[in-house]
């Protein structure tokens, strides 16, 4: 798999913790991927380029204010779009995508759902 540093050289603002958080996208990625096919097994040695930094890039041109929502229409399975304040959309991406990111959210906010949530969304009075 290649290294999350190519995130960090588009985006050098991420937080110790934001990068921490990136380096276990991975791995998350890397086992998921294994059990349900969520993006190309041929393509796991590409996560970060092709598909971490891809989702990103919309951040480097507009900025959205907290709790937007976002709708990520896709072409079908594959990463799910990720936009930092965003709210994800009820259409993102398939269903193995969606279970997927929300593991690595959860993960991510050391098991806490909640905690996840108001991460994602930007809105502490969310669930």
């Amino acid at each position: 798999m290649d290294s999350p540093q190519i995130i960090y050289k588009y985006f050098p603002g991420l937080s110790e913790t934001q990068q921490k958080q990136m380096e276990m996208l991975g791995e998350l990625y890397a086992e998921w991927n294994s059990k349900i096919n969520v993006i190309s097994r041929k393509d796991i040695d590409n996560f970060y380029e092709r598909h971490v930094l891809h989702s990103l890039g919309i951040a480097k041109v507009i900025s959205f204010k907290p709790n937007t929502r976002i709708l990520d229409v896709g072409t079908g399975g594959g990463f799910p779009g990720g936009f930092p304040g965003g709210q994800p959309g009820a259409g993102s991406a398939g269903a193995g995508g969606v279970q997927v990111a929300r593991s690595a959210s959860v993960k991510a906010h050391r098991g806490s759902r909640a905690r996840a949530w108001r991460s994602i969304s930007g809105d502490e009075s969310s669930p």
